[in-house]
């Protein structure tokens, strides 16, 4: 059965919009810091660091990282929302809107 240009772009947003939602659960799920944790951690490194001059260290580092993936997966959901808004715009195009 052929697929008129209307439900291909539709298929197209909905395969943009499950990328998305499963980018938004993999940072949530991989990358996300409570308050709570990123208090807890600095409140340790400063109390080291004014009673040891220690440096900061695996716990501060790896809420950084965790930072940095979470701004990396989130550029890749805003070009996917940009390509979400055109994809949108070509469907309702599509189906004459």
């Amino acid at each position: 059965m052929y697929e008129s240009d209307g439900d291909y772009w539709e298929r197209v947003c909905k395969s943009i919009r499950e990328q998305i939602a499963e980018l938004q659960a993999k940072d949530l799920r991989e990358n996300h810091v409570s308050e709570e944790e990123a208090r807890e951690a600095l409140s340790h490194h400063l109390e080291q660091l004014e009673r040891l001059g220690a440096t900061l260290e695996d716990d501060i580092c790896g809420i950084l990282r965790k930072v940095e993936a979470s701004a990396k997966i989130k550029k890749e959901i805003e070009a996917k929302e940009e390509k979400l808004r055109e994809c949108t715009s070509e469907m309702f195009s599509a189906k004459g809107y």
